[in-house]
């Protein structure tokens, strides 16, 4: 037997190979050992969608008149605001502009972990790894149905009821999706809610099932922007495109924080200066972000959560942070001192969805414990979820109501989560759709709107408890450290 020639053989057939494997398993091993560090701890809040511009003509965006919330007077001096067990643990309230070039970041993971979890068959719920490559695993775990529990311990695999619903519904947005990425009838507002839907349930562009979904719909976003940094299928503004260019801004902002893909950091920033800049002098915005004497608690609360997104997600636009800021001080303006509600475009009598989006909005500033968010709390606890007896918007209305009562996680969230959970798993389609409730005694305008605005609307209010889209965090006054050490390596997967 020729010995040197079958040495000569396996160094030559064998050798590379197996060596190859080993080297890189090895070096696998070493960035994982560098990349462990630790990191702050980050809260986890929810987050919030609102009124959608028309998809036809440029119809009316007043909001309907819904039935009045009952008449009861909210005593301001004597309320005692919610103890410190009641209320959503916040890091800290926004500081106002200091001068013009206030801007804000925040840390974000830099890994998209269900790419990872995509092509890994293990449990990665189960793997104790730390630092925000730590949080992202178990939090997309969580999610998608492994056993980790979500925020507060709640389950959100197989053990909750709702997780089929979502998953039903994701099959549905998923397969009705178009050819080049979008939802209609108005492309660039629906792709927006359906993207915020995926992300909210921890689906990036690396997600096993539904990547290639969330890819053509952040693409169909980003193709769509304008050199100016509005997001608009014309050049012209418009009354519907105030509200389209929020919904796309919020769920570029999210998709960039969850992907950390670098082309989208550019879109985010030029779309959030379009904002920051048509904000008025009082704080609000109005149609076609005009400054005159007319503001709009419905444009205003899209704008916010757009705003509040890109700052999560390190956006860096002169004066991000005083304009959030600013906002809350606006709110107040629609908001009856008697009643706590808040109007649309005047401050009076109010209603449930535009009081849903005034308290939400307070919260997501940084105002969760405040008398005046408190005072909107206060009024919603008096709503009803009654499927054959709906609101003029019902998914609005209660998609709205749903966010800003689960920011409180007081009793009124616990008697609500119940009843939005049961008319929504009762009442939804085979196919995993919705369809707005058509037994209300007004004219329901949501159905001219389709199913993708109900279900998606739907969607996020069953994602209320665990949602991962980083704008769910709360806003954080410190600042993730900055490495120091010349052996530490950042691990990024686009």
């Amino acid at each position: 037997m020729n010995w040197k020639k079958i040495g000569r053989c396996i160094r030559a057939h064998v050798w590379g190979p197996v060596g190859s494997v080993v080297f890189h398993c090895g070096l696998l091993l070493l960035l994982i050992a560098w990349s462990r560090h630790p990191s702050d701890a980050v809260v986890l809040e929810t987050l919030p969608v609102h009124m959608l511009p028309s998809p036809d003509k440029p119809l009316t965006m007043d909001p309907p008149i819904m039935r009045p919330l009952p008449a009861r007077n909210f005593d301001r001096d004597n309320f005692a605001p919610a103890s410190a067990d009641d209320a959503v643990a916040w890091s800290g309230e926004i500081a106002g502009p200091q001068n013009e070039s206030d801007t804000a970041t925040m840390p974000g993971g830099d890994l998209d972990i269900s790419f990872v979890k995509s092509v890994v068959a293990i449990d990665l719920g189960a793997v104790d790894f730390s630092g925000p490559l730590g949080d992202r695993i178990r939090q997309v775990n969580a999610a998608t149905g492994g056993k980790s529990a979500g925020p507060a311990g709640q389950k959100t695999g197989a053990a909750n009821p709702t997780e089929g619903s979502i998953r039903r519904a994701l099959g549905w947005l998923r397969d009705h999706q178009n050819d080049d990425g979008s939802w209609g009838p108005d492309k660039i507002a629906m792709t927006g809610l359906a993207l915020l839907t995926f992300l909210g349930h921890g689906e990036t562009s690396g997600s096993k099932e539904y990547g290639m979904t969330v890819r053509k719909a952040i693409d169909f976003l980003a193709d769509h922007q304008l050199e100016t940094g509005l997001f608009s299928l014309s050049k012209q503004m418009s009354q519907p495109v105030v509200y389209q260019h929020a919904i796309a801004t919020y769920a570029i902002s999210e998709a960039y924080g969850m992907t950390r893909r670098p082309d989208l950091k550019d879109h985010m920033e030029k779309a959030a200066t379009i904002i920051v800049s048509g904000q008025q002098p009082g704080g609000l915005w109005n149609y076609e972000y005009k400054k005159d004497a007319r503001w709009d608690t419905s444009v205003s609360g899209w704008q916010i959560q757009a705003l509040k997104a890109a700052l999560v997600n390190g956006a860096e636009v002169a004066g991000l942070g005083g304009a959030i800021a600013k906002s809350a001080e606006g709110l107040r303006q629609a908001q009856a001192g008697d009643s706590g509600r808040f109007g649309y475009s005047q401050t009076g009598q109010g209603n449930i969805s535009m009081t849903g989006v005034g308290a939400l909005c307070l919260q997501l500033t940084g105002h969760a414990k405040q008398q005046d968010t408190r005072a909107g709390l206060f009024a919603l606890r008096e709503v009803e979820c009654e499927w054959q007896r709906p609101e003029k918007w019902p998914m609005y209305t209660w998609y709205c109501v749903t966010q800003a009562l689960y920011h409180d996680h007081g009793a009124s969230w616990d008697s609500w989560s119940r009843k939005i959970i049961r008319e929504l798993s009762r009442n939804q389609n085979p196919d995993g759709s919705w369809a707005s409730p058509s037994g209300s005694a007004y004219e329901n305008e949501e159905t001219k709107h389709g199913p993708v605005y109900s279900t998606t609307l739907a969607v996020l209010s069953l994602e209320a408890p665990y949602r991962y889209a980083p704008v769910s965090q709360a806003i954080q006054q410190q600042q993730t450290k900055p490495r120091h050490h010349d052996n530490e390596v950042i691990v990024e997967v686009i």
